[in-house]
């Protein structure tokens, strides 16, 4: 490592494919093909996760509060989608997905990336985001595509984390270390050598979560505690068996590397880890309608073992190549090295100091099988709480529904969104008063339904009963 190199940033990036991005037509949603069915997984956070409740205006107030729904503890779909595709994005080397030449961020900055930091590639195999949907990138045909209304439904429905334990309750917040903006102009950290090309920015996970008394302190009402256990739901529509090893890989990793997820990364929180409880899966998806559970594989415990090694001896020989190893050094758990941003005044003293270069020669591992447990307190006959014990958590398995057309509109008075749709041929409604499922649409939806009064959204819906749940969009 030079003696110039910054050696503990928070985040690093995991190089762009040289040969380009691979492409093509989106396989359609009106038949059967290949793989479909459901992945059931568990969520274990590794240090405290905080996934705020509303959008930008909200990030830049000093103090941020826990997400919540009905009170309880729930991570959404939209977070784990966002963290599961960015993930697959890099090891499938698809596009860049939000990139369109230039480089924005929150605040009005724009930076346009050379063409010398790009790989240079014809324009038919660029890295910019897919446009489309006849000519999509592996990771836009798994989960989705919008692009100035040419839009393509993904291969995957993503629900929301409901806790294992229904009566985890989140911790008492803290106050982080101030984080800075996005520096791409900084441009020493944000292209790699040899070639000098830019690449996928990933955060380490840190030694330790950091706190502060800074004035300029960010205070976190409240967060999901560590060693909390969550379980979703993926729905699976019409996956070839290359996309669904990727995906399974995205999803497992390996035992040596965890993901992030939520906000604050940089400070040290949210490490997570999945594991896979159950699967089913229908090869024949046609079969299943011609009789009594025709077609379906239902894999847990050892046969899901076997099935899950079985996709990683086929990954295997492409494990040494520069994108995976990189993303091997990022996603380290637990990492060795004290992370932290240098300060304000070292980038502008070292204009030309790079990032230390990464691990390359971490082995590769299976993902972790051992079975996780919930720690539940337990209560003598007097009624005081003693040692915590565990147990074997209670399967959740709420039902999501296919992504369904809805008409949305806004109740200025009671501050409430109207979600109708149609379901078995019945009207069917659900009043929200959080707005959080629309995402980084929010405002965007605001401004739509104030000049329309309503829109038409596909949405996702969780049936439990007689009750429904937006989970987000479709």
């Amino acid at each position: 490592m030079p003696e110039s190199a910054y050696p503990n940033s928070p985040y690093h990036f995991v190089p762009l494919p040289e040969s380009g991005v691979d492409r093509q037509a989106a396989p359609p949603h009106d038949r059967f093909q290949t793989t479909s069915g459901r992945l059931v997984v568990r969520l274990r956070t590794l240090s405290p996760l905080f996934i705020g409740r509303g959008g930008e205006k909200e990030q830049d107030q000093e103090q941020q509060y826990l997400l919540t729904s009905a009170g309880r503890l729930v991570i959404p779909g939209s977070s784990l989608k966002g963290m599961i595709r960015s993930t697959f994005e890099a090891v499938s080397q698809s596009c860049l997905r939000l990139y369109k030449g230039e480089y924005r961020t929150r605040t009005p900055q724009n930076y346009v990336v050379p063409a010398a930091h790009l790989p240079q590639v014809t324009q038919e195999k660029g890295v910019s985001g897919c446009q489309d949907p006849a000519n999509l990138c592996l990771a836009c045909r798994v989960f989705g595509m919008v692009a100035g209304g040419r839009n393509h439904l993904g291969q995957v429905a993503i629900g929301e984390a409901r806790p294992e334990d229904p009566d985890l309750q989140p911790a008492r917040g803290f106050s982080i270390i101030p984080l800075m903006q996005p520096r791409p102009h900084h441009r020493a950290f944000y292209v790699l050598p040899p070639n000098q090309r830019i690449g996928r920015k990933f955060y380490f996970h840190g030694s330790q979560v950091r706190t502060s008394n800074h004035a300029r302190k960010k205070c976190l009402d409240r967060v999901i505690p560590k060693d909390a256990t969550f379980r979703f739901v993926i729905s699976l529509t019409n996956l070839d068996k290359g996309a669904l090893d990727i995906l399974v890989y995205s999803l497992l990793l390996e035992s040596t590397m965890a993901h992030r997820l939520g906000q604050r990364k940089a400070a040290g929180l949210g490490s997570v880890q999945l594991q896979l409880a159950e699967a089913d899966l229908f090869p024949d998806p046609v079969a299943r309608f011609k009789s009594w559970k025709g077609g379906e594989h239902h894999l847990t415990g050892e046969a899901l073992t076997s099935w899950i090694t079985e996709i990683y001896q086929r990954l295997a020989p492409n494990m040494g190549l520069p994108h995976l190893k990189a993303l091997r050094a990022i996603l380290r758990f637990p990492d060795p090295i004290n992370r932290r941003y240098p300060s304000t005044d070292w980038f502008g003293q070292n204009p030309r100091v790079p990032l230390a270069p990464l691990d390359q020669n971490l082995p590769q591992t299976l993902p972790s099988f051992e079975p996780w447990s919930v720690p539940i307190p337990t209560v003598s006959a007097s009624g005081k709480a003693g040692q915590a014990t565990t147990r074997a958590p209670t399967p959740i398995r709420p039902e999501e529904l296919p992504p369904v057309e809805a008409t949305v509109t806004f109740n200025p008075g009671s501050q409430k969104w109207k979600v109708q749709f149609q379901l078995d041929g019945k009207p069917k409604s659900v009043e929200i008063k959080d707005g959080g499922w629309l995402g980084n649409r929010l405002e965007e939806i605001r401004k739509q339904v104030a000049k329309k009064r309503s829109v038409t959204l596909t949405v996702r819906v969780q049936r439990d009963g007689n009750n429904f749940t937006i989970l987000g969009l479709g």
